[in-house]
């Protein structure tokens, strides 16, 4: 992974050149499975920014990410404070080369890569469950984010990519294509993977969490397929919204970072996975808010099965992305701490959730 890395002195003067910033420190703090190199950087006049870099895309995937960028954009200024808008390359900057002439106010192509730069948001994420407080301000500044990010599709400012219309829910048809990928043999992979696992904690929490789809996937095939015979309303949305990506600070929230994997789908994806990765197996506690969230939002019968849908889906196939990740090729050593940790999680809250009345 490029990104896994620390930033040139070549890369820090293109930067300083391209958005007129002069960066005096730069740490690496991610880069996950998408690919994506992102580092915090410090200038000379103590601001922090946020720089993200991944690979060269196509143009259709580079008119994707700028529109995300309007969005932000929009939201910013309409006042929410919590967003980190991208900032714009320097009009006269010789080095801000666009891919598409008509796609070029925010990310900008050089070094073999695509760069972006942003605030760099203060705060923490919540390790536990949220307090009443920090629920309800998430609530608020979600309905206002949905709420702009609609009204901006509506009147065609986001292009196609991120458009309202009705239809089935992608994220449930791509949920449903990976329940079948299972089915038909990628879980017995799985296993066989699991079973020759050196990693002592790893292996055999992945051992159990095969165990638990064995016993849930047909029943998460039963919901995903109820939810995908309905049309429902779509809209742009953040889609990897998850405990990390939403940051407090005194108090306040602080920060809703890392939009870059927004689409077109239901406003339930976003709730669901953000919740579940906060409440985790407390799912009695969980589903008193979404019932909440459903009143609010007034969800009607279709959207509610969709809610029920996405919820077991993240629970059940959240833990195959790692699961995947690790068996893609010949294992070699241990996991890391964080991974083994979070993957243990995962799995607890997997086993309980297929064990609850609520599944």
């Amino acid at each position: 992974m490029r990104g896994g890395r620390e930033m040139t002195a070549e890369e820090l003067q293109w930067i300083a050149r391209v958005w007129g910033v002069h960066i005096r420190r730069a740490v690496r703090v991610a880069g996950g499975f998408s690919g994506a190199g992102v580092w915090k950087v410090e200038t000379d006049q103590s601001q922090c920014f946020a720089v993200r870099r991944t690979e060269l895309v196509d143009e259709s995937e580079w008119i994707r990410r700028n529109a995300i960028c309007r969005w932000m954009s929009l939201v910013g200024d309409c006042g929410v404070t919590c967003v980190p808008v991208p900032l714009k390359p320097m009009r006269d900057s010789g080095d801000a080369e666009a891919l598409s002439n008509r796609c070029q106010d925010y990310l900008v192509r050089g070094l073999g890569g695509v760069w972006q730069l942003e605030p760099w948001m203060p705060g923490e994420f919540i390790a536990g469950l949220p307090s009443d407080a920090e629920l309800t301000a998430t609530m608020r500044v979600l309905e206002q984010i949905h709420r702009l990010g609609r009204e901006a599709g509506q009147r065609g400012d986001l292009t196609s990519v991120l458009a309202v219309r009705r239809g089935v829910s992608p994220g449930v048809e791509r949920r449903l294509r990976i329940v079948m990928e299972l089915q038909a043999g990628l879980l017995t992979g799985l296993e066989a993977g699991a079973n020759r696992d050196p990693d002592r904690r790893f292996g055999p929490a992945a051992e159990r969490m095969c165990v638990c789809l064995r016993s849930g996937l047909r029943r998460l095939q039963t919901l995903l397929s109820a939810a995908v015979s309905e049309e429902v309303a779509l809209q742009p949305v953040l889609r990897d919204l998850w405990r990390p990506h939403v940051l407090f600070h005194e108090g306040r929230i602080s920060g809703v970072i890392d939009w870059n994997a927004a689409a077109t789908d239901h406003v339930v994806l976003d709730l669901t996975r953000l919740m579940r990765s906060w409440y985790g197996a407390h799912h009695e506690d969980l589903w008193r808010v979404y019932r909440d969230i459903s009143e609010v939002r007034r969800f009607g019968s279709a959207e509610f099965r969709l809610l029920r849908a996405c919820d077991a889906a993240s629970v059940l196939l959240s833990p195959v992305t790692w699961l995947r990740r690790r068996y893609s090729q010949e294992v070699a050593g241990s996991a890391e701490e964080s991974v083994v940790v979070r993957f243990e999680e995962l799995v607890t809250t997997a086993e309980s959730f297929v064990a609850s009345s609520l599944f």
